[in-house]
Protein backbone atom coordinates (compact mmCIF):
# COMPACT_ATOMS: atom_id res chain seq x y z
CA UNK A 1 0.00 0.00 0.00
CA UNK A 2 2.83 2.39 0.87
CA UNK A 3 4.61 1.43 -2.36
CA UNK A 4 1.54 2.37 -4.42
CA UNK A 5 1.18 5.74 -2.71
CA UNK A 6 4.82 6.50 -3.50
CA UNK A 7 4.18 5.70 -7.16
CA UNK A 8 1.02 7.79 -7.10
CA UNK A 9 2.91 10.73 -5.61
CA UNK A 10 5.56 10.45 -8.33
CA UNK A 11 2.83 10.41 -10.98
CA UNK A 12 1.25 13.61 -9.64
CA UNK A 13 4.65 15.35 -9.45
CA UNK A 14 5.38 14.41 -13.09
CA UNK A 15 2.02 15.78 -14.23
CA UNK A 16 2.59 18.96 -12.21
CA UNK A 17 5.94 19.46 -13.89
CA UNK A 18 4.87 18.57 -17.43
CA UNK A 19 1.57 20.46 -17.49
CA UNK A 20 2.08 23.22 -14.95
CA UNK A 21 -1.05 22.11 -13.11
CA UNK A 22 -1.45 21.79 -9.34
CA UNK A 23 -3.83 18.98 -8.43
CA UNK A 24 -4.87 20.03 -4.92
CA UNK A 25 -8.39 20.36 -3.54
CA UNK A 26 -10.00 23.63 -4.51
CA UNK A 27 -7.51 24.35 -7.30
CA UNK A 28 -8.99 24.71 -10.78
CA UNK A 29 -6.72 21.91 -12.03
CA UNK A 30 -8.27 19.47 -9.59
CA UNK A 31 -11.59 19.95 -11.41
CA UNK A 32 -10.09 19.15 -14.81
CA UNK A 33 -10.53 15.71 -16.37
CA UNK A 34 -6.96 14.83 -15.39
CA UNK A 35 -7.61 16.03 -11.83
CA UNK A 36 -10.81 13.96 -11.70
CA UNK A 37 -8.91 10.90 -12.86
CA UNK A 38 -6.30 11.39 -10.13
CA UNK A 39 -9.10 11.78 -7.58
CA UNK A 40 -10.70 8.53 -8.74
CA UNK A 41 -7.38 6.71 -8.28
CA UNK A 42 -7.34 7.62 -4.58
CA UNK A 43 -11.05 6.87 -4.16
CA UNK A 44 -10.67 3.41 -5.70
CA UNK A 45 -7.58 2.79 -3.59
CA UNK A 46 -9.34 3.73 -0.36
CA UNK A 47 -12.34 1.58 -1.26
CA UNK A 48 -10.14 -1.43 -2.02
CA UNK A 49 -11.20 -1.44 -5.69
CA UNK A 50 -7.68 -2.11 -6.86
CA UNK A 51 -8.55 -3.23 -10.40
CA UNK A 52 -10.38 0.04 -11.16
CA UNK A 53 -7.56 1.93 -9.44
CA UNK A 54 -5.02 0.29 -11.70
CA UNK A 55 -7.04 1.17 -14.83
CA UNK A 56 -7.00 4.86 -13.95
CA UNK A 57 -3.38 4.79 -12.82
CA UNK A 58 -2.29 3.11 -16.06
CA UNK A 59 -4.13 5.72 -18.15
CA UNK A 60 -2.32 8.55 -16.38
CA UNK A 61 1.02 6.74 -16.53
CA UNK A 62 0.64 6.41 -20.29
CA UNK A 63 -0.16 10.13 -20.57
CA UNK A 64 3.01 10.99 -18.63
CA UNK A 65 5.06 8.70 -20.88
CA UNK A 66 3.75 10.42 -24.01
CA UNK A 67 4.25 13.93 -22.62
CA UNK A 68 7.84 13.14 -21.62
CA UNK A 69 8.58 11.81 -25.11
CA UNK A 70 7.21 15.04 -26.60
CA UNK A 71 9.15 17.19 -24.12
CA UNK A 72 12.40 15.46 -25.04
CA UNK A 73 11.67 15.91 -28.76
CA UNK A 74 10.50 19.55 -28.75
CA UNK A 75 9.68 21.58 -25.65
CA UNK A 76 7.73 24.09 -27.76
CA UNK A 77 5.47 21.30 -28.97
CA UNK A 78 4.89 20.22 -25.38
CA UNK A 79 4.01 23.82 -24.45
CA UNK A 80 1.49 23.95 -27.32
CA UNK A 81 -0.21 20.80 -26.04
CA UNK A 82 -0.08 22.16 -22.49
CA UNK A 83 -2.04 25.22 -23.61
CA UNK A 84 -4.60 23.03 -25.37
CA UNK A 85 -5.09 20.89 -22.26
CA UNK A 86 -5.57 23.99 -20.10
CA UNK A 87 -8.23 25.24 -22.54
CA UNK A 88 -9.99 21.90 -23.06
CA UNK A 89 -13.02 22.55 -20.92
CA UNK A 90 -15.17 19.80 -22.43
CA UNK A 91 -14.69 16.04 -22.57
CA UNK A 92 -14.73 16.15 -26.39
CA UNK A 93 -11.92 18.70 -26.54
CA UNK A 94 -9.80 16.99 -23.91
CA UNK A 95 -9.98 13.52 -25.47
CA UNK A 96 -9.32 15.05 -28.89
CA UNK A 97 -6.12 16.62 -27.56
CA UNK A 98 -5.25 13.40 -25.73
CA UNK A 99 -5.49 11.43 -28.98
CA UNK A 100 -3.27 13.91 -30.81
CA UNK A 101 -0.72 13.57 -27.99
CA UNK A 102 -0.85 9.80 -28.45
CA UNK A 103 -0.20 10.04 -32.20
CA UNK A 104 2.53 12.66 -31.73
CA UNK A 105 4.40 10.42 -29.29
CA UNK A 106 3.95 7.48 -31.66
CA UNK A 107 5.51 9.40 -34.57
CA UNK A 108 8.41 10.52 -32.37
CA UNK A 109 9.01 6.95 -31.25
CA UNK A 110 9.11 5.83 -34.88
CA UNK A 111 11.63 8.55 -35.81
CA UNK A 112 9.24 10.12 -38.33
CA UNK A 113 9.92 13.64 -39.58
CA UNK A 114 6.71 15.61 -39.14
CA UNK A 115 5.20 19.02 -38.49
CA UNK A 116 2.28 19.43 -36.13
CA UNK A 117 -0.32 21.54 -37.90
CA UNK A 118 -4.04 22.23 -37.55
CA UNK A 119 -5.95 21.11 -40.62
CA UNK A 120 -4.89 18.39 -41.21
CA UNK A 121 -3.24 17.66 -37.86
CA UNK A 122 0.11 16.27 -39.08
CA UNK A 123 2.32 16.84 -42.11
CA UNK A 124 4.62 13.86 -42.64
CA UNK A 125 7.76 14.77 -44.54
CA UNK A 126 8.86 12.04 -46.93
CA UNK A 127 11.64 12.26 -49.49
CA UNK A 128 9.45 12.57 -52.57
CA UNK A 129 6.38 14.35 -51.15
CA UNK A 130 4.46 15.29 -48.02
CA UNK A 131 1.60 13.13 -46.79
CA UNK A 132 -0.90 13.94 -44.06
CA UNK A 133 -2.74 12.62 -41.00
CA UNK A 134 -6.00 14.00 -39.67
CA UNK A 135 -7.27 12.92 -36.25
CA UNK A 136 -10.83 12.44 -35.07
CA UNK A 137 -12.83 10.58 -32.45
CA UNK A 138 -16.07 8.60 -32.44
CA UNK A 139 -18.05 8.57 -29.22
CA UNK A 140 -21.54 8.58 -27.79
CA UNK A 141 -22.80 11.50 -25.72
CA UNK A 142 -24.82 8.95 -23.72
CA UNK A 143 -25.14 5.13 -23.77
CA UNK A 144 -27.20 3.78 -26.64
CA UNK A 145 -28.51 0.29 -27.34
CA UNK A 146 -27.99 -1.58 -30.59
CA UNK A 147 -25.39 -1.39 -33.34
CA UNK A 148 -23.33 1.79 -32.94
CA UNK A 149 -20.86 1.43 -35.83
CA UNK A 150 -22.70 4.30 -37.51
CA UNK A 151 -20.75 6.68 -35.24
CA UNK A 152 -17.56 5.70 -37.07
CA UNK A 153 -19.24 6.40 -40.42
CA UNK A 154 -20.41 9.77 -39.11
CA UNK A 155 -16.84 10.85 -38.31
CA UNK A 156 -15.56 9.72 -41.72
CA UNK A 157 -18.39 11.48 -43.55
CA UNK A 158 -17.88 14.70 -41.58
CA UNK A 159 -14.15 14.76 -42.23
CA UNK A 160 -14.68 13.89 -45.92
CA UNK A 161 -16.12 17.37 -46.52
CA UNK A 162 -12.73 18.95 -45.75
CA UNK A 163 -10.22 20.01 -48.44
CA UNK A 164 -7.64 17.52 -47.16
CA UNK A 165 -9.84 14.49 -47.93
CA UNK A 166 -7.66 12.92 -50.62
CA UNK A 167 -5.52 9.81 -51.36
CA UNK A 168 -2.42 11.25 -49.61
CA UNK A 169 -4.22 11.72 -46.28
CA UNK A 170 -4.87 9.14 -43.57
CA UNK A 171 -7.73 9.59 -41.12
CA UNK A 172 -6.87 8.31 -37.62
CA UNK A 173 -9.94 7.85 -35.40
CA UNK A 174 -10.10 7.07 -31.68
CA UNK A 175 -12.98 4.58 -31.26
CA UNK A 176 -12.33 3.61 -27.63
CA UNK A 177 -15.77 4.83 -26.49
CA UNK A 178 -17.50 2.91 -29.31
CA UNK A 179 -15.76 -0.31 -28.33
CA UNK A 180 -16.61 0.29 -24.67
CA UNK A 181 -20.28 0.83 -25.41
CA UNK A 182 -20.42 -2.20 -27.68
CA UNK A 183 -19.23 -4.30 -24.71
CA UNK A 184 -21.96 -2.77 -22.53
CA UNK A 185 -24.51 -3.59 -25.25
CA UNK A 186 -23.07 -7.12 -25.45
CA UNK A 187 -22.56 -6.61 -29.18
CA UNK A 188 -18.78 -6.91 -29.37
CA UNK A 189 -17.36 -5.29 -32.49
CA UNK A 190 -15.25 -7.91 -34.25
CA UNK A 191 -12.11 -6.74 -36.01
CA UNK A 192 -13.08 -8.14 -39.43
CA UNK A 193 -16.60 -6.75 -39.11
CA UNK A 194 -15.30 -3.22 -38.49
CA UNK A 195 -12.75 -3.55 -41.28
CA UNK A 196 -15.41 -4.54 -43.84
CA UNK A 197 -17.79 -1.87 -42.59
CA UNK A 198 -15.20 0.90 -43.05
CA UNK A 199 -14.17 -0.48 -46.46
CA UNK A 200 -17.75 -0.09 -47.61
CA UNK A 201 -17.91 3.46 -46.22
CA UNK A 202 -14.72 4.31 -48.15
CA UNK A 203 -16.27 3.30 -51.49
CA UNK A 204 -17.25 6.93 -52.10
CA UNK A 205 -14.68 8.66 -49.85
CA UNK A 206 -11.30 9.95 -51.04
CA UNK A 207 -9.19 9.38 -47.90
CA UNK A 208 -6.32 7.04 -48.73
CA UNK A 209 -6.63 5.26 -45.40
CA UNK A 210 -8.61 5.09 -42.18
CA UNK A 211 -6.96 3.69 -39.06
CA UNK A 212 -9.05 3.07 -35.95
CA UNK A 213 -7.38 3.27 -32.53
CA UNK A 214 -8.52 1.87 -29.19
CA UNK A 215 -6.96 2.25 -25.74
CA UNK A 216 -6.96 -1.04 -23.83
CA UNK A 217 -5.59 -2.40 -20.58
CA UNK A 218 -3.58 -5.49 -21.48
CA UNK A 219 -4.12 -7.70 -18.43
CA UNK A 220 -1.57 -10.27 -19.58
CA UNK A 221 1.20 -7.65 -19.60
CA UNK A 222 -0.41 -5.37 -16.97
CA UNK A 223 -0.04 -2.25 -19.08
CA UNK A 224 -2.13 0.31 -20.96
CA UNK A 225 -1.81 0.12 -24.74
CA UNK A 226 -3.04 1.84 -27.88
CA UNK A 227 -3.98 -0.73 -30.53
CA UNK A 228 -5.30 -0.16 -34.03
CA UNK A 229 -7.17 -1.54 -37.03
CA UNK A 230 -5.86 -0.31 -40.38
CA UNK A 231 -8.12 -0.04 -43.44
CA UNK A 232 -6.57 1.10 -46.74
CA UNK A 233 -8.70 2.60 -49.48
CA UNK A 234 -8.28 1.28 -53.02
CA UNK A 235 -7.14 4.75 -54.15
CA UNK A 236 -4.33 5.06 -51.55
CA UNK A 237 -1.30 7.06 -52.66
CA UNK A 238 1.90 5.00 -52.91
CA UNK A 239 3.88 7.27 -50.56
CA UNK A 240 1.15 7.04 -47.90
CA UNK A 241 0.99 3.27 -48.38
CA UNK A 242 4.75 2.95 -47.90
CA UNK A 243 4.60 5.11 -44.76
CA UNK A 244 1.84 2.98 -43.23
CA UNK A 245 3.66 -0.24 -44.15
CA UNK A 246 6.71 1.12 -42.36
CA UNK A 247 5.04 2.55 -39.26
CA UNK A 248 1.55 1.04 -38.83
CA UNK A 249 1.91 -2.38 -40.35
CA UNK A 250 -0.96 -4.63 -41.22
CA UNK A 251 -1.15 -7.59 -38.86
CA UNK A 252 -2.88 -8.95 -35.82
CA UNK A 253 -1.96 -7.96 -32.27
CA UNK A 254 -4.05 -10.39 -30.26
CA UNK A 255 -4.71 -9.65 -26.61
CA UNK A 256 -6.65 -12.39 -24.83
CA UNK A 257 -7.26 -10.74 -21.45
CA UNK A 258 -8.09 -7.06 -21.66
CA UNK A 259 -10.31 -4.25 -20.41
CA UNK A 260 -11.46 -1.20 -22.35
CA UNK A 261 -11.99 2.17 -20.64
CA UNK A 262 -15.02 4.31 -21.44
CA UNK A 263 -12.59 6.85 -22.91
CA UNK A 264 -8.83 7.09 -23.31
Amino acid sequence: MIDFMIRYGSLVIELNKLLGMRFINGNVSSKSLIGQSLKRIIEYHNQGEYLQRNYEFSKMTMLVKHLKEIAKYDINLLNAFKKQIHRSGTRDKYFGVRFEINITASLIRKNIQFTKSESPDFIIHKENKNIFIECGSAHLSKPKLGDIKYKIRSVINKKSSKPYCDPITSLFIDITNIYYNSLINEILLERDEIREYVKNVLEHIQFGNVTLFTYILNKDLNRFESVYIRIDNKNIDETLLNFLNECYQLGEHTVYKFAIPSEG
